[in-house]
């Protein structure tokens, strides 16, 4: 075999790589893996419109993932739920992550619906040949469903046993989730310090991990850290978040931060701050979301009775917090401004009824605290077992990422070198052209 011919061989060798090299992004473009722990983030880049004729249920599953994504949860939530009529063509990963989805679906929303669904999740899960899945269903139990008043105990035991298995699996994003779940049980037990640790832990993992989910594991520690009355650190937060903020920030994220910055400035009693945010929350309304309405609402409610402006007061409590009776409330500032209201209006009877449940509620929430001391010395026994686990975990990602980067600079090289030896093989062929081929004419 000639030079020439070799070189040709070589090149075509080469040329094939490349080729396999740069289709890769493409072929992995119509994928979609509910394993994914970047499922919201690549699903809405693989696939940036909906399917408006789905095939089959997996493209209607894909549909309800991306409205999701897009923080459309009552979208999401109508698309699943036709979905889980007829469940033909998926996977036992794929239907198990569809219960998961509906069950965050129908919180979102506010319906009372979604620990059926978390236990139909747990159900799947266990037969979806997933750990993942299985530990994620499982989550969503503990979120939805009413284990904490009695059962604190075995809850924060079981998700201690989790992450053990997260841990065995080297499982960053399920390590991540464990964290957010027991930061959780620590704010049913209003130990709002313990819960901003746990969701420390987790903010960490989800930078390196780059989660989807940086944005709101931010907010929910900045609420813990209000919660906990930590004003300066809630602050450097408040301005990481407007940090992190970018293009693709969705509405929704926008809107948290502002109603952040709210909540805040109500603890700071500047109450004219907060009506300057009320317009801006206004105008980047979020999806419809009861909780938040009504938190919301209560926080400008209060920041209005402080300044004297009762009309808008009355208007806040009017369309957002008179449709539940006293002993369906459970919070502590939506009873205080009732308390405020009835007794500025005169209405001394309900005033008395709102006093009452709210004194009824401070006791409640004592003796939560009371009894956490019970279950807290262990909690905390094993939360530093996990805490120096996670450690190690967290070195292992950062040594894979260090390879991953390694590995796009190798590809990168091996790019242009394959660049250099194309354009060297191109003129090598000219010249070898010029001093056989040329000659041959001249004889």
């Amino acid at each position: 075999m000639t030079y020439l011919a070799r070189l040709s061989q070589l090149s075509s060798i080469l040329i094939s790589v490349a080729f396999t090299i740069f289709s890769l992004p493409k072929a992995y473009a119509a994928s979609f893996d509910v394993e994914d722990p970047y499922i919201c983030q690549n699903t809405v880049a693989n696939f940036p419109e909906p399917y408006l004729t789905p095939e089959n249920n997996r493209e209607v599953l894909i549909n309800g993932v991306r409205e999701h994504c897009l923080d459309n949860y009552q979208a999401s939530s109508e698309i699943v739920s036709e979905l889980l009529n007829d469940l033909a063509g998926l996977s036992k990963k794929e239907i198990t992550y569809a219960y998961v989805l509906q069950s965050i679906n129908l919180n979102n929303i506010g319906s009372n619906d979604n620990c059926d669904l978390a236990k139909l999740a747990v159900a799947h899960g266990h037969g979806s040949d997933s750990k993942t899945l299985a530990i994620r269903a499982e989550l969503n139990y503990f979120s939805f469903c009413e284990l904490h008043d009695g059962n604190t105990s075995h809850t924060l035991k079981r998700l201690y046993e989790l992450s053990k298995e997260a841990l065995a699996m080297e499982s960053f994003n399920l390590q991540l989730a464990i964290h957010n779940q027991i930061s959780y049980v620590y704010y049913l037990l209003d130990q709002n310090q313990l819960a901003a640790d746990e969701l420390e832990i987790a903010l960490e993992l989800g930078k390196k991990m780059k989660s989807d989910d940086y944005l709101i594991m931010l907010y929910n520690l900045i609420d813990a850290y209000l919660d906990a009355g930590e004003l300066s650190l809630a602050e450097q937060r408040i301005d990481l978040f407007h940090q992190s903020l970018t293009e693709k920030s969705s509405q929704w994220e926008r809107w948290l931060v502002l109603f952040a910055e709210s909540y805040l400035s109500l603890l700071k009693e500047d109450y004219e701050k907060v009506l300057e945010l009320k317009d801006k929350l206004g105008k980047s309304e979020p999806n419809d979301s009861p909780v938040f309405n009504e938190k919301i609402a209560i926080i400008q409610g209060l920041a209005c009775f402080e300044l004297g402006q009762f009309s808008c007061a009355e208007s806040l409590i009017n369309t957002h917090l008179s449709s539940k009776p006293a002993e369906e409330i459970n919070r502590l500032k939506w009873l205080a401004l009732l308390v405020k209201w009835h007794d500025y209006k005169g209405q001394h009877n309900e005033m008395r009824i709102m006093q009452q449940r709210y004194f009824e509620l401070a006791e409640q929430k004592l003796f939560t605290q009371q009894q956490a001391a019970k279950i807290l010395g262990v909690a905390k026994l094993n939360n530093e077992v996990i805490r120096l686990s996670s450690l190690e975990l967290e070195q292992k990602l950062e040594q894979q990422q260090h390879t991953n980067r390694m590995y796009t600079l190798a590809i990168t090289f091996l790019s242009v070198l394959l660049v250099v030896f194309v354009i060297g093989y191109w003129r090598l062929s000219v010249k070898i052209k010029k001093t056989v081929i040329v000659p041959q004419q001249e004889r």
